[in-house]
């Protein structure tokens, strides 16, 4: 058990003045050097975005940003809406190319569909399937160790178990409702599945990480109240991180779900004017994620 000097900034109180091999330690293990034992890390560490990039003269400042993500990351997520509907028209060529810029990324990239890359587009259906055609297990296009499950209906729908932390990538949107039997189903096939990985991932899991693209609404109302009525009963910590819904350029952390004070909701900077954003998960009960 060697340790590295750096120290996690909200790591758990403990009473070991030093004792390097005690399980409370606070000292974070050197990310070089595997650790034995169910602690080998004190925080796992991700990276979000959102929003970008929606025009030619955005594509610089979003590789940037992508290649400037430090090496603390273990991943980075776009949160989806890689364009503009209206302005772009959702042509088939722009996902591939976005898919491109992408690559650039030192660190392996998971992407969530959004409203503006198929629900606002001019043939919804046909711009789902060429966002599908690039972004479906985008990830395999980096060297990374995630044990990724995927959706049989709703392979944009995906969920992994990461350093004791199980990640929920959805597909939730706000928008027009051109089909409500498929936005109910849709809604319906990702509760069976969140329920699905619950049962499978059991007793691993310390903290539970959703990620979408809409801000929780009455849209999505169906869903949520499937998954908060699972929360007491689950009784880990859980975060839902979104897109940015006003191009603003700070965090918004709130508590979106009512009574249900327990679970966390973050609207993520808008990625066009800002960088993308550090999530920590953390094993200190008092402060289960932190931000920035």
């Amino acid at each position: 058990g060697s340790s590295g000097n750096n120290t996690v900034t909200a790591s758990r109180t403990t009473d070991s003045e030093g004792q390097g091999e005690q399980d409370d330690k606070t000292e974070a293990p050197d990310p070089d050097v595997p650790v034995e034992g169910e602690k080998a890390v004190e925080m796992t560490t991700f990276y979000v975005t959102s929003n970008a990039p929606y025009r030619k003269d955005q594509e610089d400042k979003f590789v940037e940003d992508l290649q400037n993500v430090p090496d603390d990351a273990d991943f980075l997520v776009h949160l989806g809406n890689i364009q503009d509907a209206v302005a772009s028209g959702c042509q088939s060529s722009r996902y591939e190319h976005v898919g491109k810029l992408m690559l650039e990324s030192p660190r392996p990239v998971f992407s969530i569909v959004g409203a503006e890359d198929w629900l606002k587009c001019p043939d919804p259906s046909a711009s789902l399937d060429g966002w599908l055609e690039s972004f479906e297990d985008f990830e395999f296009n980096f060297v990374g160790d995630f044990d990724v499950k995927r959706s049989s209906e709703r392979p944009e729908v995906f969920s992994m178990l990461h350093d004791g932390v199980l990640f929920f990538g959805l597909h939730l949107v706000s928008g027009k409702v051109n089909d409500v039997d498929d936005w109910l189903d849709r809604h319906k096939e990702q509760i069976d599945f969140y329920f699905g990985m619950l049962n499978f991932f059991e007793e691993e899991f310390r903290a539970i990480v959703m990620l979408g693209n809409a801000a929780p609404s009455d849209q999505q109302q169906d869903f949520w109240d499937a998954v908060l009525a699972s929360v007491d009963g689950v009784g880990k910590p859980m975060v839902y991180l979104h897109a940015n819904t006003d191009n603003g350029q700070s965090v918004r952390l709130y508590t979106p779900f009512g009574e249900h004070q327990q679970v966390l909701g973050i609207e993520v900077p808008d990625g066009r004017s800002s960088a993308p954003l550090r999530v920590g998960v953390t094993f200190d009960e008092s402060a289960n994620f932190q931000i920035g």
